[in-house]
């Protein structure tokens, strides 16, 4: 997606994972939620972590747990990885 698409989009997390997954114009995301922010529950990793598979799978490059963990950790996404188990830990 061009760099100017991307820059309209306001969430971070859909941002970054659009940009890493390098998927083009015409997809529409829309996502709400009950957590409120900083709550510390890990409601932006579980988001995070479910957006990165879906469009990983809508773009037919399926990603494993493992593969999820490591791709989220070296982009900074707002997780915290157990790369050694490729779990996704909730954060505190």
């Amino acid at each position: 997606m061009a760099k100017d698409l991307l820059l309209e989009i306001s969430n971070p997390i859909i941002r970054e994972i659009i940009r890493l997954l390098n998927i083009g114009p015409g997809i529409e995301i829309s996502s709400t939620a009950d957590v409120p922010a900083g709550t510390g529950l890990g409601s932006s990793s579980t988001f995070a972590v479910g957006l990165l598979n879906v469009l990983s799978n809508f773009i037919d490059k399926e990603l494993g747990n493992k593969d999820l963990a490591e791709l989220a950790h070296k982009n900074n996404l707002p997780l915290i990885i157990d790369l050694g188990s490729g779990s996704i830990a909730d954060y505190k």
